[in-house]
């Protein structure tokens, strides 16, 4: 058990911020193993995979990178590494919630890292606070009737459940307008996207009730 991904669970347990500690985790790992870059990826509530916590080259730029989650199934964007300066990726599965990326410049790929159990259990936890949170506003979205009704149920629950973080937007599809919020990490985003798909659904599920 790797101390540094033991004192992220500890740290997110009680609420408090895990990053330093999967980067200090991260940085360890990385020199450990001359790699040019390491990552996490969570494999989220909404079935996408989305970078939480990265090492080495492109840490200051990955998010500019990688702005989108992509599917669960493609491990890791080929043009996004391509775009980081790096050649080669090794992944290793840490439960059905993480991935470890071990990356180099050059296209040899490295060895991948040994699988961290804490990692998944960590996402586990970020991911069940999300979930409730979701579970909450996805009642109050069931619930009502007409696409009014609709957006004062998800912009209300938002910003009642979805309180900590910096402000971020989510795209409805099949409308101009966004659901705002605040997201705490991968896990928050995660939730928000799949409830902006079923307001997109509440919303059709209304034109077809007007229309009949």
């Amino acid at each position: 058990m790797d101390p540094h991904a033991h004192q992220a669970l500890r740290a997110s347990a009680a609420g408090l911020d895990a990053d330093p500690w999967l980067r200090a985790y991260l940085d360890a790992r990385r020199t450990a193993a001359h790699l040019d870059a390491a990552g996490i990826v969570a494999l989220g509530l909404d079935g996408r995979a989305r970078v939480r916590s990265w090492s080495g080259r492109g840490a200051t730029r990955i998010a500019d990178v990688i702005r989108d989650p992509w599917a669960g199934g493609e491990i890791f964007p080929v043009a996004a590494l391509r775009a980081l300066g790096l050649g080669s990726a090794a992944v290793t599965a840490c439960g059905s919630r993480a991935l470890l990326i071990a990356a180099r410049r050059g296209s040899a790929a490295p060895p991948p890292l040994a699988p961290e159990p804490l990692l998944d259990a960590l996402l586990a936890l970020e991911q069940g606070r999300a979930a409730t949170n979701a579970l909450g506003a996805a009642a109050a979205i069931c619930a009502t009737r007409t696409p009014d009704e609709v957006w004062r149920a998800a912009t209300a629950t938002l910003s009642e459940r979805f309180t900590i973080g910096p402000p971020t937007s989510v795209g409805v599809a099949g409308t101009p307008r966004r659901l705002d919020a605040r997201s705490g990490g991968v896990a928050d985003d995660a939730a928000l996207a799949a409830i902006a798909d079923l307001v997109a659904i509440a919303l059709g599920r209304s034109e077809v009730q007007r229309a009949a």
